[in-house]
């Protein structure tokens, strides 16, 4: 995904930019909230309300949660739904810092949380730490697929 929005910058298409941009941004944080909790969200919905608790007592998923949060506004909400896309530097400098967003989940993905009984979810794996979940992340190819 990141690799399309970067390329619908290149020809001038914010929104669509802002678009992919936004589904990698999510891609990523799903990604970090499955290597968590063993759960994947199924709705944006879930996946705020999972990093929000993944949040706490984690100063670094806190501050990806707020840019999280920053992204679905600025990019989705403005950009995409109501289509405004001003000033167009800013949303262009999103979507190329949504490479570094990808790399900050990766990286937080890849070691355990303090505290993950907070995540809440219907999965039948709910506040448990999997191992194995967190090797998903390295099969990825978060230059294209998220």
């Amino acid at each position: 995904m990141l690799s399309i929005a970067l390329r619908e910058l290149d020809t001038g298409d914010i929104r669509r930019a802002a678009e992919k941009a936004w589904v990698a941004t999510k891609k990523a944080t799903d990604a970090l909230i499955l290597a968590r909790t063993g759960a994947s969200p199924r709705s944006t919905g879930q996946t705020t309300t999972n990093i929000r608790q993944l949040a706490l007592g984690d100063a670094q998923v806190a501050s990806m949660a707020k840019d999280y949060a920053r992204r679905a506004w600025d990019l989705l909400t403005s950009c995409v739904y109501d289509g405004q896309c001003e000033p167009k530097e800013s949303i262009a400098d999103d979507v190329r810092a949504t490479a570094d967003f990808i790399h900050t989940a990766r990286v937080l993905a890849t070691r355990r949380s303090p505290d993950r009984s907070n995540v809440q979810s219907d999965n039948t794996h709910q506040g448990k730490y999997i191992p194995g979940a967190r090797s998903l992340v390295y099969m990825m190819d978060f230059r294209d697929n998220v």
